[in-house]
């Protein structure tokens, strides 16, 4: 166990040191060969592989969701033929202390800051695709029912894909999975419900008919399972592989948020099930559009996350905020304790490795899980976390909104359903966009990856739902809006396409009866 450092005011200025590196990655090994192995289950017993203390500056390098199957060539069939039971290699666990070195314990909330993330150096390139439909496909995947890809490279900011010319647009980088372990108990209660989900779901619940992606949950399995640490074929790996939840949906523990603003100075706001809190993360993406539509529709690459631990915040009655602000000589705060002896025996405001030159919020909270993540279930374990969104976003001033209604492509009513509003508000940008020289394919996988802005924009006007999706202009390199003098003849498909197999399979598709393409 590392020890505390001594607390330490000082009236020089200091440059902060680098993060440490905590979990590295080696590119030309595979995630469970790694010097630290990576996991792509949940589970309260797979061991940690780092440990922390509250305050730290730390980095943590990870692959890409896949795992480094999908590769930079001209073709779609990795993406056809890829495992989906192994999606989601995490770096981690990450076990938490506090400063006098006693982790973080099950109803604290585990404060953490990104301050810094990219592509791993000389690794600058990422993907968009959307799977077969008989490997789980996408949001509209009974449209796409093709393995489709598209690569994309990165200048500086910046992304752009030859499979879709004429595209180009700043990327806010963010990890779409962060989370906690969780309990043995909140295991359970997630195991048991989205099982029921996935024996009757089809029976009961109508949504079913209009949303085509299967399977409906994705239950525990030891197909594709990798528990870190834990060696494969032991007794123990049998019996947790069979049990570990996979990190396809978002849950109480955070985990696959898919949150594009998550980006540099954002806080999350995690809740501890377990002692050390066991920390993962991955999913790194380069772009995505709210709702990452085409599944694997984020810029998906390897990258690394540069991330401190604010404090874990306790449940104790008690609470205190600590502001330190460019130490002057006799120093400068403002906190809630009796006496300074206090704050130094309690809380370690400074380590060698802070930024000391900007300012700093440190808070711990007493009583901060039950204070503030009210469960919404039937235990205290139904709660969600909280995510606080960094200064730093692309900057648009044009955009062009496209509304949905949940009337589905039948013209069928559904009463307030914000997800076929937002199928349809995708499906017409899809179509309108395609006026202008693109196929479909290649404006479903762009709308997946690019800073696009999805919102549900009615729920309570019976009976249509409304949503929206709002397309920043100037990411195309032509005037989109629409014109008084409409182009005629044919439209020209600008090439090269994205990557394509064929759909081998028998599930029906849908067309748009009004469709002219």
């Amino acid at each position: 166990m590392r020890s505390p450092k001594s607390l330490e005011f000082t009236t020089s200025s200091m440059a902060p040191s680098a993060p440490r590196l905590i979990v590295p990655i080696d590119l030309k090994k595979k995630p469970w060969e790694q010097k630290l192995p990576l996991h792509n289950r949940w589970h309260p017993q797979i061991p940690p592989v780092a440990e922390v203390m509250a305050g730290e500056y730390f980095r943590v390098e990870m692959v890409d969701a896949n795992g480094g199957n999908i590769k930079d060539d001209n073709s779609s069939l990795d993406v056809k033929l890829i495992d989906s039971s192994s999606f989601h290699f995490l770096s981690g666990p990450i076990r938490v202390l506090d400063v006098d070195g006693v982790p973080a314990k099950p109803g604290d909330l585990l404060a953490v800051e990104i301050c810094n993330l990219g592509p791993l150096p000389g690794d600058e390139w990422g993907y968009t695709a959307t799977l077969d439909r008989e490997n789980g496909g996408g949001f509209l995947t009974d449209h796409f029912p093709c393995a489709t890809k598209a690569i994309w490279y990165f200048e500086g900011i910046y992304a752009y894909s030859p499979h879709i010319p004429g595209v180009r647009f700043p990327g806010l980088t963010h990890p779409g999975v962060i989370g906690t372990a969780p309990s043995m108990e909140l295991l359970n209660i997630w195991n048991e419900r989205e099982r029921q989900l996935e024996e009757n779901g089809l029976k009961t619940l109508k949504l079913c008919e209009v949303l085509h992606s299967r399977p409906l949950a994705n239950l525990p399995s030891t197909k594709g399972c990798h528990l870190g640490k834990i060696q494969q074929g032991t007794p123990e790996w049998e019996r947790i592989a069979r049990e570990a939840a996979r990190t396809t949906p978002g849950r109480e523990n955070g985990g696959n948020c898919d949150i594009k603003n998550l980006s540099r100075g954002s806080k999350i706001y995690l809740p501890v099930f377990v002692d050390g809190a066991n920390l993962s993360t991955g999913d790194m993406h380069f772009s995505q559009g709210d709702g990452e539509v085409s599944f694997c529709g984020a810029i998906e690459m390897n990258g690394f996350l540069e991330l401190k631990y604010i404090s874990h915040l306790s449940l104790s009655p008690s609470s205190f905020y600590i502001y330190i602000r460019n130490f002057a000589p006799d120093g400068w705060l403002k906190h809630g304790l009796p006496n300074m002896e206090n704050l130094r025996s309690n809380f370690q405001l400074i380590q060698d490795n802070c930024i000391c030159s900007i300012d700093i919020r440190c808070e711990i909270i007493r009583g901060g899980m039950k204070e503030y993540l009210t469960p919404m279930g039937p235990t205290p374990l139904h709660v969600n976390p909280i995510f606080e969104i960094g200064p730093v976003e692309p900057r648009f001033s044009e955009w062009l909104v496209f509304e949905g209604i949940s009337v589905d492509e039948s013209g069928r009513q559904h009463y307030l359903d914000a997800s076929v509003a937002y199928k349809r508000a995708v499906l017409n940008a899809i179509d309108y966009l395609s006026k202008f020289g693109y196929s479909k394919e290649q404006m479903y996988l762009l709308l997946s990856c690019c800073p696009c802005e999805g919102r549900i924009s009615g729920i309570v006007d019976s009976p249509n739902a409304v949503a929206t999706l709002a397309i920043p202009t100037a990411i195309f390199d032509q005037d989109i809006r629409p014109k008084t003098k409409v182009p005629v003849g044919p439209r020209l498909v600008r090439k090269p396409d994205v990557l394509r197999c064929t759909y081998d399979g028998n599930l029906p598709t849908t067309k748009n009866p009004a469709s002219i393409m």
